[in-house]
């Protein structure tokens, strides 16, 4: 897959990328509503989630610019189709365990971000801090280290 096509946007996410999320968290909600269905017994029910599950699995590959990863959803989505119920539940896991990471990357990028500004502004500060024990000669260095002392 093309980097610059999986780079997540999320100040200024363009209606590609909005629909491309949109199809992942749809395909999410499907799956949780296929396992719900598969535990009320009715395969009638099941039989229909099942094929709601396979469209979401299709408008993901619609909506994604890369015709590789588009052409795996395609796969996956027909492999479910026509899979037994030991092929389906194992296609379920591979895609649930990606949905989870396509679900959670930017949060966890974002968070990130801000770990490293705080380390950037921490590693800043102690720079302040040596220049300013230079500049005086430690004095303030000394100081703190003899009232920690009588605590």
């Amino acid at each position: 897959m093309d980097p610059s096509k999986a780079v997540h946007n999320d100040e200024n996410p363009t209606q590609e990328e909005l629909a491309w999320r949109h199809a992942v968290e749809d395909l999410d909600a499907q799956m949780k509503h296929y396992e719900r269905a598969k535990e009320t017994g009715n395969k009638a029910a099941e039989q229909e989630e099942s094929r709601k599950l396979v469209e979401a699995m299709n408008r993901i590959a619609e909506r994604h610019p890369d015709p590789r990863v588009q052409e795996e959803w395609r796969a996956k989505a027909q492999a479910f189709s026509a899979g037994n119920e030991a092929e389906k539940q194992s296609i379920l896991r591979d895609v649930g365990k990606g949905v989870a990471v396509l679900l959670t990357v930017p949060f966890a990028l974002v968070g990130g971000a801000v770990f490293a500004t705080g380390a950037v502004i921490y590693g800043a500060g102690n720079v302040v801090k040596g220049v300013g024990n230079v500049l005086t000669g430690g004095a303030f260095q000394k100081s703190r280290g003899r009232a920690n002392s009588r605590t």
